[in-house]
């Protein structure tokens, strides 16, 4: 399944290599030099902290900057990609889009992370407490590979389980946005597809 999907992506980008380089280039751009910035600076996640104490304006300039280009670029690649894909609507410029549309586009990606977001933390959460009270005598004879693997298996079907709220993203793409609960009762009979992609 990942080879087919992998390579069907594969030959759509190649197929329509001048709209992806339309849709993503100033993007890619974008963010090779705000990673020479960050570079400028020695700014990692693992020296974050002595940056931000040296430079603290520059160091969370850069981090605002950062997510606030992933979040834009994302928006406006997905909308752009998704109206290619279904009104086969053609980018005729390199300027990349920023309305309204991909703002809407935006705010209901960041709703649907909060929501996985939230069911991992919880999650978690569980596996902690069962952790907490299950006999020691039991936990000693399950090999943590055992526990570890239980807690990735609940973790895909949660993921797979949400993974179909987001039909609201390419839904605010056509100008025909969706609650959650339409996006729910949609992909009604996808939670198998959704399964199989959930890991990547």
């Amino acid at each position: 399944m990942f080879k087919m999907l992998l390579g069907r992506a594969v030959w759509l980008c190649m197929e329509q290599s001048g709209n992806v380089l339309r849709i993503s280039g100033i993007w890619i751009l974008l963010t090779v030099l705000l990673r020479i910035a960050d570079q400028s600076v020695g700014l990692t996640l693992d020296n974050y902290s002595s940056v931000l104490g040296e430079s603290p304006a520059v160091a969370l300039a850069l981090v605002l900057g950062g997510t606030a280009l992933m979040g834009a670029a994302h928006a406006s690649i997905g909308v752009a990609w998704s109206r290619l894909a279904l009104f086969d609507e053609q980018p005729l410029t390199y300027l990349p889009r920023l309305g309204a549309r991909e703002i809407l586009y935006a705010l209901n990606g960041l709703k649907i992370g909060l929501i996985y977001l939230g069911a991992v933390l919880l999650i978690g959460n569980l596996y902690s407490i069962l952790k907490t009270f299950l006999p020691e005598a039991l936990l000693e004879n399950a090999p943590d590979a055992v526990t570890d693997g239980a807690l990735a298996v609940v973790a895909a079907l949660a993921i797979a389980a949400v993974s179909s709220l987001a039909l609201i993203l390419p839904a605010v793409s056509v100008d025909r946005p969706i609650s959650l609960d339409e996006a729910m009762r949609l992909s009604k009979g996808l939670f198998g597809p959704c399964l199989s992609r959930s890991p990547w």
